[in-house]
């Protein structure tokens, strides 16, 4: 590379995406999204431990309960994003097959 050249072309840093590729992130956002289960089991026994054996939230327990929530839905909401952006690729991929 001279001076002039401060990056490689783009062929030369592209790497080819394959459907194999894109397969395996979707794999691994099925891994996370287990994951995410696991971590509710842990927090649902932590919240009916705050609420207590009466039923009956101590203060701030029903502030807590929602921030949990919207903890898990946020992340849902990107995961739902990052699924759809690995179909569109496949599908972007597909596509240029059949040409």
């Amino acid at each position: 590379m001279t001076s002039k050249e401060t990056t490689p072309p783009a062929q030369e840093i592209e790497r080819e995406l394959t459907a194999q590729k894109i397969f395996l992130k979707i794999s691994e956002l099925q891994n996370l999204m287990t994951d995410i289960f696991n971590s509710l089991a842990l927090i649902e026994d932590s919240l009916r431990a705050a609420i207590g054996k009466d039923g009956e939230c101590d203060e701030g327990c029903n502030e807590r309960i929602s921030n949990v929530c919207n903890v898990f839905l946020a992340r849902e909401a990107n995961y739902e994003k990052l699924l759809a952006l690995y179909e569109k690729m496949y599908d972007d991929i597909r596509n240029k097959n059949k040409r």
